[in-house]
């Protein structure tokens, strides 16, 4: 792993890659933090950002402190078991939300990854294993009200044009 830059960055993502794969090393097995840096390079060569490559790797140590098993040997009624915590851990409603729809999406792509060796939908489609993985579409909370009318936006417009002064 590289080392973290000594350039001055307001969300400073090398450093947080480098703090999951320390809690990575000390939460997984062997086998599991070998997977954990391989599908690192498989995003870097996929030229995933950094900031993506950082949310998804914290995920997936925490969805594999969760699952407790090493992800070669996982079967579909423990992906399903871990749907379902992943629900009662971030829908209060039961309904879909954005955290339960990206944890369920990276869950999707991770095992795509691990199943096939890739992580393109188009190129090699989905392994049987996720196929009860469903994510719904995250409702909209804001409504009209909350929206800035014409008015809102002239006055913004015009406080921003005489701060600028």
């Amino acid at each position: 792993m590289r080392k973290v830059s000594q350039k001055i960055e307001v969300h400073p993502f090398e450093k947080k890659i480098l703090q999951s794969y320390d809690l990575a090393k000390k939460e997984m097995s062997t086998k599991n933090f070998d997977l954990f840096q391989r599908y690192d390079m498989a995003m870097i060569g996929d030229t995933i950002a950094i900031a993506t490559r950082y949310h998804q790797l914290s995920i997936i140590v925490h969805l594999t402190k969760q699952n407790n098993k090493d992800w070669k040997s996982v079967t579909r009624d423990e992906i399903d078991k871990i749907v379902y915590n992943i629900m009662k851990e971030h829908s209060l409603d039961g309904k879909e939300n954005w955290t339960t729809w990206d944890n369920k999406k990276i869950l999707r792509v991770f095992m795509r990854w691990l199943k096939f060796g890739n992580r393109n939908i188009k190129e090699v489609g989905d392994p049987e294993i996720t196929s009860g993985i469903k994510m719904k579409k995250v409702k909209n909370k804001l409504v009209r009200e909350d929206l800035l009318n014409d008015d809102g936006l002239c006055r913004n417009h015009t406080k921003l044009a005489n701060y600028s002064l």
